[in-house]
C-alpha cells in the first residue's frame, strides 16, 4: 500500500509541476513590450476622447518621448542593479556609494515626474470641455473597476 501511495504522490507532484510550467509559459506569452503597451494605451485614449489630428500628434510625440526616457531609465536600472550586486558581494558595503546611487535615481525620477506634469498640462490645454468630461468619467470608471477587484484606497 505504501508503494501505491508513493506512486500516486509522485504522479500528482509531477502533474502539478507540468501544470505550473505550462501555466507560466502561457502567462509569459501575453507579455507586451513597453512600446506595444504604450501604443495600446494611446489608441484607447484617441478612441475614448475622440481626439482630433493635432491632439493625436501631441499624444504620439509625448508617447515617443516617454518611451525614450523609459529606455534610459531601464538602462540606468540595470547598471544600478549591477552596482548593488557588487556592493553585496564585497566584504563591506560602501554606504556613501549607495546613498549617492539613491540620490541620483531620485533626481532622475523627480525630473521625469516634472516632465510628465508639463506634458500633461500641455495635452490638457488642447482638450475641449467635452473631452475633459469624458476623461474624468473614464478615470471614475477605472477607479470603480479597480476597487471592485480589491484595490482599495486607504
Amino acid at each position: 500500500m505504501t508503494k501505491k501511495m508513493t506512486k500516486k504522490k509522485r504522479f500528482i507532484a509531477g502533474l502539478a509541476a507540468v501544470l505550473l510550467i505550462v501555466s507560466l509559459a502561457y502567462i509569459g506569452c501575453g507579455y507586451r513590450t513597453p512600446e506595444k503597451r504604450a501604443d495600446r494605451i494611446a489608441q484607447k485614449i484617441i478612441k475614448d476622447l475622440d481626439l482630433n489630428e493635432a491632439q493625436q500628434e501631441k499624444l504620439q510625440s509625448t508617447k515617443v518621448e516617454f518611451l525614450t526616457k523609459g529606455l534610459e531609465m531601464r538602462k540606468a536600472h540595470r547598471s544600478t542593479r549591477k552596482e548593488l550586486k557588487e556592493q553585496l558581494s564585497s566584504d563591506k558595503i560602501d554606504q556613501a556609494a549607495l546613498q549617492k546611487m539613491y540620490a541620483d535615481h531620485k533626481v532622475k525620477m523627480d525630473e521625469l515626474v516634472s516632465l510628465f506634469i508639463v506634458r500633461l498640462a500641455e495635452f490638457h490645454s488642447t482638450l475641449s470641455p467635452e473631452q475633459k468630461t469624458k476623461l474624468v468619467a473614464k478615470l471614475d470608471s477605472m477607479e470603480r473597476k479597480h476597487r471592485r477587484w480589491g484595490c482599495r484606497q486607504q
